[in-house]
């Protein structure tokens, strides 16, 4: 199910602890009218080569200063930021995006949701210039509110993927276009690790970075200017409360997204958490893992604590979530489980 663009009205999804603060997607922003008046405030709707070119290299030396170092960061971080403009019946729409391989940048799903649309988009090419070009959708991921999109030009460099998992307090750089302004910077820290949005899934980091409409498919970057995520959106009423996809989730999509749409479907179980009264009477005292609390999948049983997904561990509900959601309706995936004492290697197959 596509994200929608308007406000998500409270109860509409499922929120951890019950919270009824609803989310506001980082929507697309109007373009600006070419005579510089500000753009009316309602929001409308809306193979790579061996060598790839890297916009964000380790050998830059690290500047003296914290300021320097979010100058330089936001600096590499431009050279992949792109902005897009989606054009269809309803007029012209912002957002932006980040060229993830040469010749794919990605987006926000509901910025391409249209087949009738024309995507074009601007970008500074190798050599430093701006340049404007056509874009076509390769995949959609939309319950994650992901797209990848194929660009007429492949000189653009690629943004470099963290490969550091992100701590609370880590500098967090937004660029977008937020009400037409291009390649717009805003930074933040990060505020909080594996959050879960409910549905759609999301293994989310939390920011207190502003996210403005036109952030649809806005990338996230450290001090090092390497992408850490894409924006998702905020939550309504509340001071700095943004949310961006986990950079491993993110990465994955995108290796997906390659071959075409991803629909994600349930893996034939759900997972809690335990009450800590229930964690104590249970014996074990150690919280690893999110609990199996029904299921209907053989070989799976109420109260397994899953621990790993295909190899990759788990510690919360939101990571195993989005591994799972990677996993194709019909595909074999291996599942590590503490039942009781025990330690299983278990072979399942995700129901179609």
């Amino acid at each position: 199910m596509a994200w929608p663009l308007e406000r998500i009205a409270a109860g509409a999804r499922s929120w951890p602890n019950g919270a009824p603060e609803p989310l506001v997607l980082a929507q697309a922003a109007p373009a600006r009218p070419a005579d510089g008046r500000e753009s009316p405030r309602s929001v409308l709707r809306t193979d790579p080569p061996a060598s790839p070119l890297i916009a964000a290299p380790h050998h830059l030396a690290t500047p003296a200063s914290q300021q320097e170092r979010v100058a330089e960061a936001i600096a590499r971080a431009q050279r992949s930021a792109v902005s897009i403009e989606t054009v269809n019946s309803g007029g012209p729409s912002r957002g932006a995006g980040t060229v993830v391989r040469p010749g794919y940048a990605t987006t926000a799903a509901h910025m391409v949701e249209s087949t009738s649309q024309t995507i074009y988009y601007a970008a500074l090419d190798a050599q430093g210039q701006r340049t404007v070009g056509r874009a076509t959708v390769v995949g959609v991921a939309p319950d994650l509110d992901i797209a990848l999109l194929r660009l007429d030009n492949d000189t653009i460099p690629a943004a470099r993927f963290s490969r550091r998992a992100p701590r609370l307090g880590d500098t967090t750089i937004v660029l977008g276009d937020p009400r037409g302004y291009e390649n717009s910077a805003t930074v933040g820290v990060v505020s909080g690790l594996h959050r879960n949005l409910g549905s759609p899934i999301c293994d989310c980091v939390q920011t207190d970075a502003p996210i403005n409409p036109g952030n649809s498919g806005a990338g996230a970057f450290n001090l090092d200017g390497e992408l850490t995520g894409q924006v998702v959106g905020l939550l309504e009423g509340d001071q700095s409360i943004g949310f961006i996809t986990s950079g491993t989730t993110f990465e994955r999509v995108i290796d997906r997204l390659m071959r075409g749409n991803l629909r994600i479907t349930e893996p034939g179980f759900t997972l809690g958490n335990l009450s800590l009264a229930q964690t104590f009477n249970s014996g074990q005292r150690v919280i690893d893992g999110p609990v199996v609390t029904a299921t209907t999948v053989h070989g799976l049983q109420q109260y397994d604590r899953v621990l790993a997904v295909d190899g990759q561990r788990t510690t919360t509900i939101a990571e195993a979530r989005a591994l799972l959601a990677l996993v194709e309706p019909g595909q074999q995936y291996r599942l590590r489980v503490a039942r009781g004492n025990q330690m299983l290697e278990l072979t399942l197959t995700k129901p179609r």
